[in-house]
């Protein structure tokens, strides 16, 4: 029997968590159809990426399938919270982590290659794997670090951290961000802008 089977999430969790806020903006907690899921995320009905998404999302317990909805862990980690609940919800990526904590990317894709993983799913799964648990690992840094002195100061930190994590943390170097850099930087403006008025 294989050591590890062949299911896991494609899409990293910061992918996954950028798609979730889309999905509450547009529908806030409610339950929605798998079309509305669908067009809240900037898909078309005949995209074969959303089925890789959904799933994705299921995976990191991000969302219900029946009915479709963002779930109570979905809900806190749009807060910023329970990241690394999120990513180890996956069973593969929970097993990889407590069996070799301490692996390389090339020790993980061998030891991958032995449960008769194809090479491009072997690609797949070490770079979903590795930027979840550094996205859950530089959100944590993130809020640990937060100083709350004042309101204004708590909301300034709020934005920062929760208005878009991707923006503060690394979306510009995730190879699958899910903005354009038109909307990317029209993003930055505004967040730059608000904590420029907010530091006065």
């Amino acid at each position: 029997m294989p050591e590890f089977q062949k299911r896991y999430p494609t899409r990293s969790l910061e992918y996954c968590v950028a798609k979730l806020r889309e999905l509450k903006i547009a529908h806030h907690y409610d339950e929605v159809t798998y079309e509305e899921a669908t067009r809240a995320m900037g898909f078309s009905l005949n995209s074969g990426t959303m089925s890789h998404v959904f799933s994705s999302l299921q995976h990191f317990g991000l969302i219900s399938k029946n009915p479709i909805r963002i779930t109570s862990l979905g809900s806190q980690v749009l807060e910023g919270n329970s990241l690394h609940e999120a990513a180890m919800k996956p069973v593969q990526f929970a097993r990889m982590n407590r069996m070799y904590p301490d692996a390389t990317s090339d020790e993980i894709a061998d030891i991958l290659a032995r449960s008769d993983f194809k090479e491009s799913s072997i690609e797949r799964f070490v770079r979903s794997y590795r930027t979840s648990l550094e996205y859950a690992g530089s959100a944590n840094q993130a809020m640990a670090s937060v100083k709350q002195p004042n309101e204004t100061a708590r909301f300034r930190d709020w934005l920062v951290i929760h208005v878009s994590p991707s923006l503060i943390v690394r979306v510009q170097t995730t190879e699958q961000s899910c903005v354009s850099a038109e909307d990317l930087n029209e993003m930055k403006v505004v967040l730059e802008r608000t904590l420029k008025i907010l530091d006065q």
